[in-house]
């Protein structure tokens, strides 16, 4: 089975990687960070979960996107 990240938790280590390419002084790489930034918010977030396997759908308990469940 597929191995799931929450997408905020993506988002969270892209901005972290923004951080550190801008203190480097790496605009390019920093550029190309946005971009994979603005890649994962324009994706559709999907309810349902399938099997990296077989396709089938997986039943899983939907859990919020944000933390502390707001």
């Amino acid at each position: 089975m597929a191995v799931l990240i929450r997408r905020t938790e993506a988002l969270k280590r892209i901005n972290q990687l923004e951080e550190k390419a801008a203190e480097a002084g790496d605009k390019k790489g920093a550029e190309w960070i946005v971009k994979c930034f603005n890649a994962i918010m324009s994706c559709k977030v999907e309810e349902r979960i399938f099997c990296a396997q077989c396709g089938k759908p997986v039943k899983a308990v939907k859990i919020p996107e944000t933390e502390g469940g707001a």
